[in-house]
């Protein structure tokens, strides 16, 4: 009843629990998808929003088409959204303990990370020419989402832009480019990720070398000694201790 209403609060709020509560439900897929077109932002952002819960094919096109939405907080939403359907960091005992993870959640968290890659879609691919040419007339969080998202495609056209978000001015956009590249492993990004760990922002230094761990180049251990030697933030040279170890291995 509430996604027949003319308030757009109310069909807000209805499509809002669609995609916390029914995404599983393949009834609702064709209503929501009807909202794609509605002349509320928000109603269209909330519409985009749940589709991502659906995760099939037919939902992902329909989000990547919302790319191109006239509206930037629905184009924010679509990209955030890809990542739903693209891979994640495949995690390791030293990342979560890295993060400070209860050891107890270790086996759990190492095996939903595989299976949510096993679930991944390669058709999120389709989205990459579009992300791309999106990123430099975008907003801050856009352009800090659409990093994110290319480190989620297994794409050889997402390593460019990675690399070049590496030297961006804004020190989120630096930092997004820097996991993404760790969670792709991208051994091209090394000699860029060293330079990282001299960065201004703590943010960029760590996951920088977090990037540096999971590719374990070992041209990175001297670089990472003196990081972790002069390290101001004591949690931080901590965290650059670890990496530095894991690496030495």
């Amino acid at each position: 009843k509430a996604l027949e209403s003319s308030d757009p609060n109310v069909l807000i709020m209805a499509l809002l629990g669609i995609g916390v509560h029914f995404g599983h439900r393949v009834e609702f897929f064709q209503p929501v998808k009807e909202f794609l077109g509605h002349e509320s932002d928000h109603v269209r952002m909330e519409a985009v929003n749940a589709l991502g819960s659906f995760r099939t094919v037919n939902s992902l096109n329909l989000i990547i088409d919302s790319l191109w939405d006239e509206s930037e907080k629905v184009r924010w939403c679509a990209v955030v959204k890809i990542t739903k359907f693209g891979k994640c960091r495949v995690q390791e005992r030293w990342l979560l303990e890295l993060r400070n993870v209860e050891p107890e959640r270790f086996e759990k968290e190492i095996s939903k990370s595989i299976q949510w890659n096993n679930k991944s879609f390669p058709e999120v691919a389709k989205s990459v020419d579009r992300l791309i040419e999106m990123f430099e007339t975008s907003t801050k969080r856009t352009r800090i989402g659409i990093i994110d998202t290319l480190g989620c495609i297994d794409d050889q056209k997402t390593i460019s832009p990675l690399l070049d978000a590496l030297l961006d001015d804004d020190a989120g956009v630096r930092a997004a480019a820097a996991y993404s590249l760790g969670t792709k492993a991208e051994e091209s990004a090394v000699d860029s990720l060293i330079d990282l760990l001299k960065d201004e922002s703590s943010e960029v230094r760590f996951l920088a070398a977090e990037a540096l761990g999971i590719i374990k180049d070992e041209k990175a251990i001297q670089t990472l000694a003196n990081a972790w030697n002069t390290e101001e933030d004591l949690l931080d040279a901590e965290a650059m201790k670890l990496i530095f170890n894991h690496i030495s291995k």
